[in-house]
């Protein structure tokens, strides 16, 4: 079954019999188990099991952090204070991940106990804290909770409280059973402890009533004997509108962000569509610019350039098939390098291949093994020119131009061959099929 919760706690609660524990974790339970109207109501909503010397009920708080929300899982063991239960007390501590030690402000012997049980409680948690030690994490958190159970008189003073939780660097918190007063903040500051994260006491439904470690007694909030239930009620219902203030002003605060990032999402989506319009006049006048060039490459005449082997110059009658190719109607010049020019042929293609338009590629062996053939067709390929290879063995055609369309050389009908190279040169000129139709493509 998938759990629906990102931690579980066990908490302790430890104390003299008789002095609210139950009454204390009850407030979030339901009035019976058995009572399933009851259930339905309270503020904790799954089961309660009796156990001899302990009952536990289970509960789910939700625990805002830097790192989001997350949903803590706890249950609270409520331990029997009397002494017939001290033998097998401990072995309900192990587990715990935090406790709560209970006393009663108008029961000065169950302030006094408090030695005694967290005497017992840290004996109980050794083998855990131990663990815990090992792992470099400091000990189990222990919350101090005073209750005034009796709005008459006060057994236990501040400055006593003071210098026990200075003593043993704990919590503290006051709450009432009569109303309700720091219950939730307990449950609250516990998790938050067991967690490890900081206790945001502007969260709190009470009225600044916890006491952290280290701080000056003076800076505390003294318990009086002279406020009654209804001055308690009254500070947590003034304390709950404050809360509420604080976050009206923080829900603002969200509000005036949100309206700011949303004018800002605004701003650049009119910059995208901006951008997305300077892209679409560009395209458009590329088209058109390459819809001119188009034009212009059928209005104006082809320049050929041819490139061979030297030896195999009688094999391709390379002269007579430029002379020939010369006078066809849309052939203004055929290139081609000889021996007797003075350029050397590295040169002559440097000055020359650029101003062709077409490269005819006679293959053979001998072209296969030359590296200034090479060079003039890998050239003519990087400046986006329309290779066609003449063969006479489809072998000897390089492999990188194999997939090109190329002509089959007739050594027994120059003209034909001739014509075929001629059809080919204005069909790859007319249509772009390749360099100047994927040049369309990309853009």
């Amino acid at each position: 079954m998938e759990k629906d919760y990102d931690y579980f706690f066990k908490i302790s609660v430890v104390g003299d019999p008789g002095i609210g524990k139950t009454a204390f974790i009850e407030t979030f339970a339901p009035e019976s188990y058995f009572k399933k109207e009851s259930l339905k109501k309270s503020f904790f909503q799954e089961r309660v099991v009796k156990r001899i010397g302990v009952n536990f009920y289970e509960e789910t708080i939700v625990l805002n952090t830097d790192y989001g929300s997350k949903k803590c899982k706890i249950r609270i063991w409520d331990t029997a204070g009397r002494k017939s239960f001290e033998s097998i007390r401990p072995q309900f501590y192990r587990g715990s991940k935090g406790a709560i030690l209970f006393f009663d402000l108008a029961n000065r012997d169950s302030f006094i106990n408090i030695n005694k049980w967290i005497v017992e409680v840290r004996e109980g948690l050794m083998r855990d804290e131990r663990r815990r030690e090992k792992k470099g994490m400091g000990k189990i958190p222990i919350l101090l909770v005073g209750n005034k159970s009796d709005l008459e008189t006060f057994r236990v003073s501040p400055k006593e409280i003071d210098q026990f939780i200075r003593d043993h660097n704990l919590y503290y918190i006051e709450t009432s059973t009569v109303t309700k007063e720091g219950i939730i903040d307990c449950f609250y500051s516990i998790t938050s402890l067991m967690l490890g994260v900081d206790i945001h006491s502007e969260y709190f439904l009470s009225n600044d009533i916890i006491y952290r470690p280290n701080r000056n007694p003076e800076s505390h909030t003294s318990s009086t004997p002279t406020l009654s239930a209804k001055d308690l009620r009254n500070l947590s219902q003034k304390a709950i509108f404050q809360k509420l203030d604080i976050l009206e002003k923080k829900l603002d605060s969200f509000k005036t962000q949100e309206i700011a990032f949303s004018k800002q999402m605004e701003l650049e989506e009119r910059k995208l569509k901006l951008k997305e319009k300077e892209l679409q006049i560009k395209e458009i006048q590329l088209n058109e610019k390459l819809q001119a060039e188009d034009l212009g490459v059928l209005d104006k005449k082809i320049v050929v350039f041819v490139s061979y082997a030297t030896k195999d110059k009688d094999l391709f009658k390379i002269k007579e098939f430029a002379e020939i190719l010369t006078t066809y109607e849309k052939v203004d010049d055929v290139l081609y390098w000889e021996e007797d020019l003075k350029d050397n042929i590295v040169k002559y293609m440097s000055d020359n291949l650029d101003k062709c338009d077409i490269l005819l590629l006679f293959c053979s062996p001998h072209a296969l093994k030359s590296k200034a053939i090479e060079k003039e067709w890998t050239s003519a390929d990087i400046m986006n020119k329309p290779i066609i290879p003449i063969f006479i063995k489809l072998n000897h055609i390089p492999p990188l131009l194999k997939s090109r369309l190329g002509i089959e050389f007739d050594t027994f009908d120059l003209q034909k061959t001739i014509d075929e190279v001629y059809n080919l040169i204005i069909k790859k000129m007319e249509n772009r099929l390749i360099d100047i139709k994927d040049l369309k493509t990309d853009f």
